[in-house]
C-alpha cells in the first residue's frame, strides 16, 4: 500500500456502524479518520492523526477515511435527495475501494434504510464489475451460512432478527435484497470458500459471476474465510474505485489480504486510555433511553444527575458547576430542536469551559451528526473499543474546548447497567 494513497473510503449508514468500521480498520493496521462532512482532497492531505498509537502507522497520515451518515433512517426518496452529493464528494478522493457500511442486522423492508437502493445510487459513482457484499463478522460473533445470518446469543448461534421485520425473523440476505433492488444477488457459499486450490476457487467465482454490476454475497463461517474473501475481492478488482457493501467484516477481509501480502502490518492492541477523574455525560430522553444505566449511576455517590429543560437550564448548570469531584450527568428533556441545538451549541460548551472534565459521553436520542456539528467536530479517530460501535474517540474540532478531547457517543440502552462507569474508567 502506498503511503500517498487512500486505500479505502466509506459512508456509514449509522453512528454505530461508522464507529465500529473505523475501530476495526484501526485495529487491523489501517489508520482512519471518521469525518462529519465530506473532506476535500487538500483536507485529507493535510490531516494528521493525534494519538500515539495511531501515529505509529503511516507516520500519522490516514490510509482510510469515512463519512458519518444516517441513511439507515432514510426512505428511498430521502436517499435520492441526500446521498448523491456526498457520494460524489467522496468519489473525488479516488480511493482504491469505497464501501457503503451497514450494521449486522439488515432492514428487512425497503421503506427505510434500503441497502439495495443505496447501492443502486452509489453504483453511479463507483461502477464496478461486481459488488462484494459481506454482512457477517466473526469478531462480532455474526456468521453467514448459505446466505443466512446467525448471531451468537447466550452461547448459541441463533438466526439474526432483521430490523423492521414485523413477522418472524428473516435472515436470508438474498431474499431481503430482492425487495430492495433489481440487481442480482449471487451467493459464494462456504463450500466455495473451502476450495483449497486458489486457481480452482477463482474459477468457481468466475463461473458464478456472469453479470456486470451484480452483488456477490459471501458466506463467512470462520475467521480464516475473511482472508479468502479479501484475496478474491482485491485480486479480481478492476481499475478505478471498487464498490463494496456490508459490515466491518469486509474491513477485516480487506485488511487480512493486505496483511498476508506484507503491505499492511497489524499492530499490537491499543492500551486503554485509562480512567478519568471527572466524566461529563449527556443523556437525551427519547427512544432507547438508558434508564437502567442512569438508575445505576444515581445510586453511586460519585455521580450527580441533573434534569435539564428550557426553564431550568441556568439554575441546573450553576448547581452542576458547584459539584466538586462529582461525575456529572445531564438528562436533557426531549424538547424543541432549537433547545437541543442551543444546549450543545452554547449551554454545554459554557459548562465545559468552566469545569475540569476528563472525558465526555453523549447518548443522543437522534441526530448525532447535528450534535457533533454544534461542537464543531470535524473528525474523530478511534482509540479503544468498549463495545460494538462504542469506542473511545479523540476529537478534531475547531473549538479548543472540544479539540483533543475524548468522547464516547452512542446508544447504550442494551449495554450492562454500569456502562457509564465503564466509559469513565475506559474499561
Amino acid at each position: 500500500m502506498r503511503d500517498s494513497q487512500i486505500l479505502l473510503s466509506f459512508y456509514g449508514e449509522s453512528l454505530a456502524s461508522s464507529l465500529d468500521f473505523s475501530m476495526k480498520l484501526a485495529l487491523n493496521g489501517l489508520p482512519v479518520a471518521l469525518f462529519t462532512q465530506a473532506p476535500s482532497a487538500s483536507t485529507v492531505e493535510k490531516f494528521r492523526l493525534k494519538d500515539e498509537w495511531n501515529q505509529n502507522q503511516l507516520f500519522g497520515r490516514i490510509g482510510a477515511l469515512g463519512l458519518l451518515g444516517n441513511s439507515a433512517q432514510m426512505s428511498p426518496e430521502e436517499m435520492e435527495e441526500k446521498l448523491p452529493e456526498v457520494l460524489e464528494d467522496i468519489s473525488d478522493l479516488n480511493a482504491g475501494f469505497f464501501q457503503y457500511v451497514t450494521d449486522y442486522a439488515l432492514h428487512a423492508e425497503p421503506a427505510h434504510g434500503s441497502i439495495g437502493h443505496a447501492i443502486d445510487l452509489a453504483y453511479e459513482f463507483y461502477p464496478s464489475n461486481f459488488i462484494p457484499l459481506l454482512i457477517a463478522a466473526p469478531s462480532e460473533n455474526c456468521l453467514s451460512v448459505f446466505g443466512c445470518l446467525f448471531k451468537k446469543e447466550k452461547g448459541n448461534y441463533q438466526m439474526l432478527s432483521q430490523r423492521g421485520a414485523n413477522t418472524s425473523p428473516n435472515s436470508d440476505v438474498q431474499a431481503i435484497l430482492a425487495k430492495q433492488t433489481y440487481r442480482p444477488v449471487k451467493l459464494f457459499d462456504v463450500f466455495s470458500l473451502e476450495i483449497k486450490d486458489n486457481a480452482n476457487r477463482v474459477e468457481s467465482f468466475r463461473d458464478l459471476h456472469t453479470e456486470s454490476g451484480e452483488f456477490i454475497l459471501f458466506d463467512i463461517l470462520k475467521e480464516e474465510h475473511l482472508q479468502e474473501v479479501g484475496k478474491l475481492v482485491c485480486e479480481l478488482k478492476k481499475q478505478g474505485t471498487q464498490l463494496l457493501a456490508g459490515s466491518s467484516g469486509m474491513a477485516e477481509a480487506i485488511c487480512a489480504y493486505f496483511q498476508h501480502s506484507g503491505k499492511l502490518m497489524k499492530p499490537s492492541p491499543p492500551s486503554s486510555p485509562g480512567p478519568v477523574d471527572t466524566l461529563v455525560a449527556v443523556v437525551e430522553r427519547g427512544e432507547n433511553f438508558p434508564q437502567a444505566q442512569l438508575d445505576w449511576c444515581a445510586q453511586q455517590d460519585r455521580y450527580k444527575v441533573f434534569e435539564i429543560n428550557p426553564a431550568n437550564k441556568e439554575e441546573q448548570i450553576a448547581q452542576a458547576l458547584a459539584q466538586n469531584g462529582k461525575n456529572i450527568i445531564f438528562v436533557v428533556e426531549n424538547g424543541t430542536k432549537d433547545f437541543t441545538h442551543l444546549f450543545y451549541g452554547k449551554t454545554l460548551r459554557s459548562f465545559l469551559e468552566n469545569s475540569n472534565f476528563g472525558r465526555l459521553f453523549i447518548s443522543p436520542n437522534s441526530g448525532a451528526i447535528n450534535r457533533l456539528g454544534k461542537m464543531d467536530v470535524q473528525a474523530m479517530e478511534t482509540l479503544y473499543p468498549l463495545a460494538y460501535g462504542l469506542p473511545i474517540c479523540l476529537l478534531h474540532s475547531t473549538r479548543d474546548i472540544f479539540n483533543n478531547r475524548q468522547l464516547v457517543i452512542g446508544d447504550i440502552s442494551t449495554q450492562r447497567e454500569d456502562f457509564i462507569e465503564r466509559v469513565r474508567v475506559g474499561k
